[in-house]
């Protein structure tokens, strides 16, 4: 719970990599940080995600296992989204990609409530294209 004093709004963007963000999303992160808004990326720590913490976003790092479902690695993401809108309570989020899309949506709407602003971008064909598994049946 937020306390009396005035704090500014958050936005989280969640994504598999910093390089979605920063890739084609950095005038978005830094029209909202200009705008006095909080801005929590939710991705792994790696360069491109080391750029936009230089803009002033902040990070809390999550590892998303790519490629599949992966029951332990899946529900212990599930359960740092959680902790994470529970310790910054976030206006709006936006996820890219499949797995932060259907973990961080159900996160987002079991500790912040119906009224959340969530937006998702499916970015890319995804694994089951790209590695060849679907793909190569079409």
């Amino acid at each position: 719970m937020r306390s009396g004093k005035k704090m500014a709004k958050c936005i989280v963007f969640a994504a598999n990599r910093g390089y979605a963000i920063a890739s084609s999303r950095t005038i978005l992160v830094k029209r909202f940080l200009d705008a006095g808004w909080r801005v929590i990326l939710v991705t792994s720590d790696d360069k491109h995600t080391r750029k936009l913490i230089a803009l002033g976003a902040e990070l809390e790092p999550v590892n998303f296992k790519r490629g599949g479902f992966d029951l332990f690695a899946d529900w212990n993401a599930y359960k740092e989204l959680r902790a994470i809108f529970r310790k910054h309570m976030p206006e709006a989020v936006h996820f890219f990609h499949a797995k932060p899309i259907i973990l961080g949506s159900r996160a987002a709407k079991k500790e912040l409530g119906d009224d959340i602003k969530v937006f998702a971008t499916i970015t890319g064909l995804g694994q089951a294209f790209t590695n060849g598994s679907i793909a190569k049946h079409l």
